[in-house]
């Protein structure tokens, strides 16, 4: 199964300033310049003045100021670093992904400490190494809190709000499969 690094992130929020603004990232760093705005909370600021905001700010600070440095690694790299120190905890995500394996259009997307299963539309699902005994398997469902499915408080940067806690690879079971699929279809 193929983790993809950040470079597909680092296109996907190009491509969205590009379509939000008709500007690249390179002519938004040049503006910086030309404003004399040489960190990224000023820069950041002047850019929401702007009109520009999200993954297509991102873009441009990462134009002007560079990506950071966990950027360059790729998706199995960011992969492996994450269960470095909880390697009983990899089969279970790789139950997960095992279980997704296959899916018209998924892709999972390595970032520093999850990974996402996405749509060609948006994120449905993050695997994340939350704790040294617990996998934590976030969706974007709208379902009821149930004896496996929490649900999170609201938060307007975190969408994926349901939660599902997973310690042994046999829970990544049917029901688990099915909640997926129904986030999945929900996304695309």
């Amino acid at each position: 199964m193929e983790f993809a690094g950040w470079q597909s992130m680092v296109q996907e929020c190009e491509a969205i300033l590009v379509r939000r603004t008709g500007t690249s990232s390179a002519d938004w760093a040049q503006r910086l310049r030309d404003e004399g705005l040489s960190d990224q909370a000023h820069a950041r600021d002047w850019l929401t003045g702007q009109g520009v905001g999200g993954r297509g700010q991102d873009a441009v600070i990462w134009a002007a100021f560079g990506l950071p440095e966990f950027f360059t690694a790729t998706g199995d790299e960011l992969l492996e670093a994450q269960y470095a120190d909880r390697p009983e905890l990899r089969p279970v995500a790789d139950a997960v992904f095992a279980a997704v394996a296959g899916w018209p259009g998924l892709q999972l997307q390595a970032r520093k400490t999850y990974i996402a299963l996405r749509t060609p539309r948006r994120m449905f699902a993050q695997v994340v190494p939350a704790t040294k005994s617990q996998v934590h398997l976030r969706l974007r469902l709208e379902v009821p809190a149930s004896d496996r499915v929490e649900v999170l408080a609201p938060n307007r940067d975190q969408p994926l709000d349901r939660r599902i806690r997973l310690a042994a690879v046999e829970e990544v079971d049917t029901e688990v499969v099915h909640l997926l699929r129904q986030a999945f279809a929900a996304s695309s």
